[in-house]
């Protein structure tokens, strides 16, 4: 008996990871560098976030709301690092720590109810049966991870260094890490 689970994703070759930046917030930077080893300023790349309803949720460096996002591969200037091609398919290779938009993509939620976003790139659509709590809680764990995330921009943006910089901001969110505030 296998314990993959077949969903429309199952056949993606990873549109949604190879052409979206991928946002991420404080506590998904958190939980990847310290999995990985790896140091703040090598994963994250600057996004700027134009989206009035996200303003909670940014970083404000010099006038520009500025999101999080995974630094892209290569040249690219979007798409996950981590995701890995093993032939024709494509698989994450951080699927167990991933960020939290990677689990809750394509899903967005409206008081109880779930849909699959009209915006998603998805070549398939996804069923989602009205009484699976299991979305529900992924999308809770989603949002409370961007309210902590929130406290972070609030504290940055209330005092910001002088000439701040998006180096500043990695420095800003690899102490917070360190210091194991987040």
């Amino acid at each position: 008996m296998s314990d993959i689970t077949v969903t429309p994703c199952s056949d993606c070759a990873g549109v949604c990871c190879d052409t979206l930046a991928i946002t991420v917030n404080i506590v998904d930077v958190a939980r990847i560098v310290r999995a990985l080893h790896l140091p703040v300023h090598e994963v994250l790349a600057r996004y700027i976030d134009e989206d009035p309803r996200e303003q909670p949720y940014v970083f404000w460096v010099r006038k520009q709301p500025v999101a999080l996002a995974l630094n892209p591969p290569g040249e690219k200037t979007c798409g996950c690092p981590f995701l890995m091609k093993v032939g024709d398919e494509a698989r994450c290779g951080i699927y167990e720590i991933r960020p939290g938009t990677c689990r809750v993509y394509p899903f967005s939620r409206q008081k109880t109810r779930v849909y699959h976003k009209r915006t998603a790139i998805c070549h398939a659509r996804f069923k989602v049966d009205p009484g699976d709590e299991t979305i529900h809680r992924m999308i809770d764990d989603y949002q409370a991870d961007w309210d902590i995330h929130a406290g972070f921009c609030e504290e940055w943006n209330t005092d910001p260094p002088r000439h701040p910089s998006f180096d500043k901001l990695l420095d800003f969110v690899a102490e917070a890490i360190d210091d194991g505030r987040v």
